[in-house]
Order: structure tokens, then C-alpha cells, then sequence
């Protein structure tokens, strides 16, 4: 069980805290996203512009 969910069950922290940790972690997931699909762009790039070199 998720930490912040089992603190939220037993009320250690308001609901809100809880929705404010979660926005986060999405946040955090769509940022690790849109560099993963920026670092695979490069990457492609890179490999284009040496096969353009070789060629």
C-alpha cells in the first residue's frame, strides 16, 4: 500500500495533502515523459545526421 494512501486512510493527513501528492507525482510523470521523448528525438537526430555524413 501507497505510504500517503495508508496515512490518508487513517487520517494523518487531510484528503487535500493527499490530492496535492498526487498532482505532484503526475506532474513529476509527465515531465520524465516529455524528456525520455525529447532524449529519443535527439538520439534519432544524432543517427540521421551521422547517416547523412557517412552517405
Amino acid at each position: 500500500m501507497d505510504f500517503s494512501l495508508a496515512l490518508a486512510k487513517f487520517g494523518l493527513f487531510e484528503s487535500k495533502d493527499h490530492q496535492l501528492v498526487e498532482e505532484d507525482r503526475a506532474s513529476i510523470s509527465r515531465t520524465r515523459r516529455a524528456i525520455d521523448l525529447q532524449e529519443q528525438e535527439l538520439i534519432y537526430m544524432a543517427l540521421l545526421d551521422e547517416r547523412q555524413k557517412s552517405a
